[in-house]
């Protein structure tokens, strides 16, 4: 190919590879912060965040509905479930019974 000239097929693989650089970042600091972090509130929104980045690694790789499924299901239902049985061993250390 001479130079100067475009490939007819580029397809933007560069925007690609950043995003999954981003999204991979941002995957493992949340994983170490839910790890690290010593308030349980904190650390389930670290966890929050990185079911949303997993999600948008499916994105990527044009997997559309297992991104939704992960973000319905992970960031939805089962961290709604993890604050609930979170929450409720303090409500009862606070009625005193």
């Amino acid at each position: 190919m001479r130079p100067g000239r475009r490939r007819a097929h580029d397809d933007g693989g560069n925007m690609t590879i950043l995003f999954f650089a981003y999204f991979s970042f941002i995957i493992i600091l949340t994983a170490v912060l839910v790890i690290a972090l010593r308030n349980p509130i904190y650390s389930f929104l670290s966890l929050l965040v990185m079911f949303l980045h997993v999600g948008g690694i499916y994105f990527l790789l044009n997997a559309e509905f297992i991104g939704i499924i992960q973000i319905f299901v992970y960031a939805g239902a089962i961290l709604v479930l993890y604050l609930f049985a979170l929450m409720l061993p303090n409500l009862k250390a606070e009625e005193g019974y």
